[in-house]
């Protein structure tokens, strides 16, 4: 069973989730959420591991600060047009989008050849490249 607790830190809140549980030690753990959990024996008072989050409140904010900045540097999705790169067994291709009779898609090395009926309608690529890609 988990309790949410909040201590105050350089006049700020840290929020975390105690589950006390048969450890030995005070196990501080930062999820990519920023989300603190602290897990305890149940032995332990709640005073001390509200302390201990305390003394580790620098290491928190870095963590947190960290997993923000991430976030923000996730890659965007694909858009699915000329140009863009993709990689394939480890290596980057160049996409080529083109047209052609019928959906395929193949490599040869330097270009990801995307071939479509109709280079305008862009479900018809992500459907007939994630289906081919799968059977590469």
């Amino acid at each position: 069973m988990a309790q949410e607790r909040i201590v105050l830190y350089e006049n700020n809140e840290i929020r975390y989730l105690l589950e006390q549980k048969p450890v030995k030690n005070l196990n501080l753990r930062i999820h990519k959420d920023c989300m603190v959990y602290v897990s305890a024996n149940p032995d332990v008072p709640a005073e001390k591991v509200d302390d201990f989050v305390v003394r580790k409140g620098v290491y928190i904010r870095s963590a947190q600060r960290k997993f923000r900045e991430m976030v923000q540097h996730t890659p965007q999705p694909k858009q699915y047009v000329s140009g863009e790169t993709f990689y394939l067994l480890g290596r980057g291709v160049r996409l080529k989008v083109e047209k052609n009779m019928r959906d395929t898609i193949f490599s040869d090395g330097i270009y990801l050849h995307l071939c479509v009926k109709d280079t305008e309608d862009f479900a018809s690529y992500l459907l007939c490249s994630r289906t081919a890609i799968l059977r590469v």
